[in-house]
């Protein structure tokens, strides 16, 4: 897929406010019917400041939102300005909470982006084994009634 980065952006330097309170940027912010899907990347040592994790709590006591901690592999910047997007795990911010960290990779995140996109609020809720768990005891009866049915 061609990258959709269209204009090199640089960042916002609100220090002119002048408060103890300032903006933050986004990573990552998806809309679909209604529901948001609010993606934070981490890479090395970065970690969330006390300020951002207050407000990605309560955006999480939304329930239209899904709020995402991404830790990624670190990657130095290419020369379009960016870094890839590599997925090693991520944390689901609750309102009351910080979820422990998922391990992930780029297919399983993959298909969990498509499975929230196609509506499956849950889709960031459970661990890699889980999410096979729950695959292979609906997929099990499926092939049991398949097999049923040939004879």
């Amino acid at each position: 897929m061609k990258s959709i980065i269209r204009n090199t952006q640089y960042p916002t330097d609100f220090t002119v406010l002048n408060h103890s309170s300032l903006p933050t940027n986004v990573d990552g912010f998806t809309e679909r019917h209604g529901r948001f899907l609010f993606i934070e990347v981490k890479t090395g040592t970065e970690s969330v400041s006390g300020g951002q994790a207050w407000a990605l709590r309560s955006l999480a006591g939304h329930k239209e939102f899904t709020i995402l901690l991404v830790h990624c592999k670190f990657h130095e910047v290419s020369s379009n300005g960016t870094r890839p997007f590599d997925p090693e795990s991520y944390s689901l911010v609750m309102e009351n909470q910080i979820r422990t960290c998922t391990e992930t990779s780029i297919e399983d995140f993959k298909g969990r982006y498509s499975r929230w996109f196609d509506g499956d609020d849950t889709a960031f809720d459970y661990s890699t084994e889980d999410l096979e768990r729950q695959y292979l005891s609906m997929a099990l009866p499926m092939e049991k009634n398949n097999e049923n049915t040939q004879h």
